[in-house]
């Protein structure tokens, strides 16, 4: 409804420039002359005469033009306008699939590790059997399992909220049901992103809207400059004595433009508006290409991180539990050990794929500045 809403209103902008390009519709009027005192008729035959007058407006010559020109480029600010709308509510749906996904490859992280988890259990289950640990190991084991039983009622209200608002954006009911959102299997190529600098910037939606209200303005400013000059109006009659046409009446006239503060103060209006619609494109400008380099920072960072975690932080930690199983299994440390690292093998693995997450918010957050695809549904897909 939002994306609509943003069409419609570009819509009556277009069609609103058409009119402004248009002269004034022409006027017609009868006058009756000489209407007979005894007998009130106006029938043109009893009168002395009646005239029959068409008149037309003609602005001094630019003002159409300019006005025609404002309006087009409020249209075409209009129209960048609803593309930025557009874009938004993409961002905000991306947002809410990497939201809806994350929770889903939470949770599948959180069954995996109640999986591990159980087999730990079986191992305290039988070393206690065989009189090697107490039963406060089996006791813990069991109280694990209990945490991450409420950690999977947790997720698993969490997800149908996510799907709701997912749900919400692609104008669905919320309950309406979606398979289960792949999760990212990589990263989209580094010079998708990379190469994003100031041209790019400075054709970002926010960017083209603010250029259209610049140009606008201009076109207004010099509109208010010929607020000084006359308009212009020409008229013709037919003129019928009797029941016959017996002449021609040709008129002309022109607005006297003497009230100068008024004048003087749509001119300065305009000029104000067009310096405040410059200001704004400038600022608009460099805005965009602070976020770009910003959201580019931001995007190298993440990919930083997740090559760490790849290659050493999830290499690590689950070698370290490897080695804390064997440990446990030939009683040189205790469960709660094991379980400590269990907890930090978790931790990492979910700290990896939110990073993997934010990567991808990131890359949302620079096709929204940019207002261009940069491989992320296909990073995703």
């Amino acid at each position: 409804p939002e994306i609509r809403a943003a069409r419609e209103k570009a819509r009556a902008a277009e069609e609103r420039a058409k009119v402004e390009g248009a002269y004034m519709d022409p006027k017609f009027r009868v006058e009756w002359m000489g209407i007979p005192r005894d007998n009130v008729s106006l029938d043109p035959a009893r009168t002395e005469q009646t005239w029959y007058t068409v008149t037309q407006e003609f602005p001094f010559p630019g003002k159409l033009k300019y006005r025609r020109e404002a309006a087009v480029h409020e249209s075409r600010a209009a129209a960048e306008s609803a593309g930025d709308v557009s874009s938004g509510v993409l961002r905000r749906v991306k947002q809410a699939y990497l939201d809806h996904a994350f929770l889903h490859r939470s949770l599948a992280v959180t069954r995996e590790v109640k999986g591990v988890v159980s087999s730990l259990a079986s191992v305290a289950a039988t070393r206690y059997a065989a009189g090697l640990v107490s039963q406060q190991d089996v006791l813990k084991a069991q109280v694990e399992l209990s945490l991450l039983a409420n950690e999977e009622i947790t997720l698993n209200s969490q997800i149908r909220i996510a799907l709701a608002r997912l749900n919400t954006l692609l104008n669905r009911a919320p309950g309406s049901p979606l398979p289960p959102p792949p999760w990212p299997k990589g990263r989209i190529a580094p010079d998708a992103w990379r190469n994003a600098g100031e041209p790019e910037a400075a054709k970002s939606p926010s960017a083209r809207m603010a250029a259209a209200e610049a140009d606008a303005g201009r076109a207004m400013r010099e509109a208010g400059r010929l607020e000084w000059a006359p308009d212009f109006m020409l008229g013709l009659s037919a003129v019928q004595t009797g029941d016959r046409q017996t002449g021609w009446n040709v008129m002309a006239g022109m607005t006297l433009p003497i009230w100068f503060g008024k004048n003087q103060a749509a001119a300065s209006s305009a000029a104000a508006s067009s310096g405040a619609a410059e200001a704004k494109a400038a600022a608009a400008r460099n805005d965009a290409s602070y976020e770009v380099s910003r959201l580019k920072i931001e995007i190298e960072s993440a990919e930083r991180r997740i090559e760490l975690y790849d290659t050493s932080l999830v290499p690590q930690s689950e070698a370290v539990f490897g080695s804390a199983l064997i440990n446990y299994e030939t009683g040189k440390i205790d469960f709660l050990s094991l379980l400590d690292n269990e907890r930090n093998l978790k931790r990492v693995r979910l700290e990896r794929e939110r990073a993997l997450a934010e990567y991808f918010e990131k890359i949302a957050d620079l096709e929204r500045t940019l207002g261009v695809d940069l491989g992320m549904a296909g990073g995703v897909s």
